[in-house]
């Protein structure tokens, strides 16, 4: 849930499959599943469900360049969200989680 007291002034840029989150209302969190603080995955969206995934690296230099990200990486997974007077909200489900 992503409370807004002006539901009406909610900003969303693009629909578009791992289009930039920067400029829109959005959610994003990191998951670390080795526990290792070194290598994870990102989910985000915004109001419109979209959806952004991507795979992060805690080195510099890593395969992925030395950003440590990797907009490519693409996995299966789905998000709903709706709009509502309250502001907006997002539900996401990771049917399956593929690492590099």
């Amino acid at each position: 849930m992503c409370y807004d007291d002006s539901p009406n002034e909610i900003i969303v840029t693009s629909q578009n499959r791992d289009a930039s989150l920067s400029n829109s209302d959005s959610f994003t969190m990191v998951i670390d599943p080795s526990g290792n603080s070194q290598h994870g995955v990102v989910f985000g969206t915004n109001p419109t469900g979209l959806e952004y995934d991507g795979e992060v690296a805690n080195e510099s230099g890593s395969r992925f360049g030395n950003q440590g990200f990797d907009l490519n990486w693409d996995t299966t997974w789905k998000v709903e969200a709706m709009i509502g007077d309250f502001g907006w909200s997002g539900e996401m489900a990771i049917v399956a989680l593929r690492q590099g």
